[in-house]
């Protein structure tokens, strides 16, 4: 799998996993901004631990 499609998937994953959370629907694929707003308010959601180790994955490969 190339880099392109990792980050495409896992972008997707984020989405899906953010879509429950409060997080503005505009913001779900922003990892800069999860990396910093995240945990504020979903802290004991269910998929947070998932989704922050995915914001941090796709912060090595340099996504923002």
């Amino acid at each position: 799998m190339s880099k392109k499609q990792l980050v495409k998937q896992l972008l997707e994953k984020l989405e899906t996993l953010t879509e429950p959370m409060d997080v503005p629907s505009f913001r779900r694929q922003d990892v800069f901004w999860l990396k910093k707003h995240l945990e504020e308010r979903n802290s004991n959601h269910q998929n947070f631990n998932e989704a922050a180790h995915i914001v941090e994955e796709l912060l090595r490969m340099g996504v923002r």
